[in-house]
């Protein structure tokens, strides 16, 4: 299977992109949504974690009422990130479950800590993908760069437990890992690397972070 990980997929949508031409009122193709700000690992190269954390969450009366009107508005899919971890808000199941039934498709990128218990078969039938970002599978390297606590060991549990389900099932779903890779844990990349593979997932994303020397978080 390929993955596009580039900037062209507005190519995959001429049609937006002529109705946008031709002057109509065109609605976006994808929605970044934010249920929070708060998160439960707090990785201390976060930007968001140095500018200081409110521990927001997005409504709950309207997030019932987003599904309908992102269908109604003709969106194709949304992607749960933002400032903060989607599953700490206790209406990201039912979301995403809501949305599926109405067509619209959904993606989530989480840390991985809390993809357990009762919301991962729902989170794993409404979704088309889940990408995993992780600092590592390392407790050593974990608690390095983390001040949430070592939830390195759950994190790796929580992914195989999920891609055990999702082979159990036979779903569509794809399930892969991003590696967030500085300057002190590139000596880790490898075998990290190797454990995603272990733990059945689909796809292994470098993504590099830069820290400066006045705390700026550079992609």
């Amino acid at each position: 299977m390929t993955y596009d990980f580039g900037g062209s997929k507005l190519l995959y949508h001429l049609d937006r992109v002529a109705a946008w031409q031709r002057g109509e009122i065109v609605t976006p193709i994808i929605y970044e949504i934010s249920l929070t700000d708060a998160c439960n690992s707090r990785c201390r190269m976060c930007p968001h974690e140095m500018s200081g954390r409110r521990n927001l969450f997005f409504p709950q009366e309207v997030l019932d009422q987003l599904p309908q009107w992102l269908s109604e508005a003709g969106t194709k899919s949304y992607f749960l990130a933002g400032n903060g971890e989607p599953l700490l808000h206790s209406g990201v199941a039912n979301f995403c479950a809501q949305c599926a039934r109405l067509g619209v498709e959904g993606s989530l990128s989480s840390n991985g800590i809390a993809f357990s218990g009762e919301v991962v078969e729902p989170l794993l039938n409404a979704l088309t993908w889940v990408r995993f970002t992780v600092l590592s599978f390392s407790s050593e390297y974990y608690k390095k760069f983390t001040k949430g606590g070592d939830y390195s060991k759950q994190i790796r549990d929580n992914i195989q437990q999920a891609c055990c389900m999702r082979a159990r099932y036979g779903l569509p779903i794809s399930i892969g890992v991003q590696q967030i890779l500085l300057d002190d844990n590139i000596d880790d990349i490898i075998s990290q690397c190797k454990i995603a593979k272990e733990l059945g997932v689909d796809y292994f994303v470098i993504n590099i972070r830069e820290v400066t020397d006045e705390g700026y978080v550079i992609s």
